[in-house]
């Protein structure tokens, strides 16, 4: 079990409104890594509006909270860096867990892009070749758009990043680092941002036997008119 518990608190009173901030900080005496839950009970009526999460120094997490709006995977509202987490992160190859965070969204459209930020991540974690130490989870919030649309978009906007990161020269350009030849390195990057990946995104679902381009939202409109439309 953990040791010791530190608990300030403090309110800030504004007309009708209470603000109340609490500071909880645990200590781990063991000789080895806890996991556990936090339940944070809260009184009828309170909302959580930000929250922050600091690891001895190393780690900082925190975001605000927003609810009923549209964001995409990168949450718009801040930026979080993740790739930036996977290259800078596990300096001494052991395998640490992070943890990636932004903001919190309630009653919020979620839906993972195929955007620079996504590319990044998966562009790291080829040219770190730590495939096997990452594990790809995705998730989707359905507001106000078709649930299987945004299934659908997300699932095919991380399968593309992964298969742009698959394309990456990576062993072309360790090879130039290795050898000091930067100017090749950066040109190699640079002509890898224009080359045709939708024409080998396009082949491989073709060879999977699923739709190609945009020919699924035909697929989803039938399943919305078909199966969703059934069920009240």
């Amino acid at each position: 079990m953990l040791g010791d518990l530190d608990l300030e608190v403090g309110v800030v009173i504004t007309g009708l409104f209470a603000e109340t901030t609490q500071t909880m900080r645990f200590y781990n005496d063991n000789d080895r890594e806890l996991e556990g839950n936090l339940t944070f009970p809260m009184p009828d009526g309170a909302v959580v509006c930000g929250y922050a999460l600091d690891i001895e120094g190393d780690f900082h997490i925190q975001g605000n909270v927003f609810m009923h709006c549209r964001n995409d995977a990168a949450h718009a509202a801040v930026d979080t860096g993740e790739s930036n987490v996977i290259s800078g992160g596990d300096t001494h190859n052991v395998g640490h867990h992070y943890v990636v965070t932004g903001n919190v969204f309630y009653d919020s459209d979620h839906v993972t892009l195929f955007n620079d930020d996504l590319k990044n991540v998966f562009i790291e974690i080829q040219r770190g070749n730590v495939w096997d130490r990452v594990i790809i989870a995705l998730d989707f919030f359905d507001a106000s758009i078709n649930r299987i649309g945004a299934y659908v978009t997300g699932t095919r906007a991380a399968r593309k990043g992964i298969l742009y990161a698959l394309l990456d020269p990576t062993a072309q350009l360790q090879d130039y680092e290795a050898e000091g030849k930067n100017a090749q390195r950066l040109a190699l990057m640079e002509e890898f941002k224009s080359m045709p990946f939708p024409a080998v995104w396009d082949k491989l679902c073709e060879k999977a036997g699923v739709p190609v381009g945009a020919d699924w939202i035909a697929d989803m409109e039938s399943y919305e008119t078909e199966v969703l439309s059934t069920r009240g």
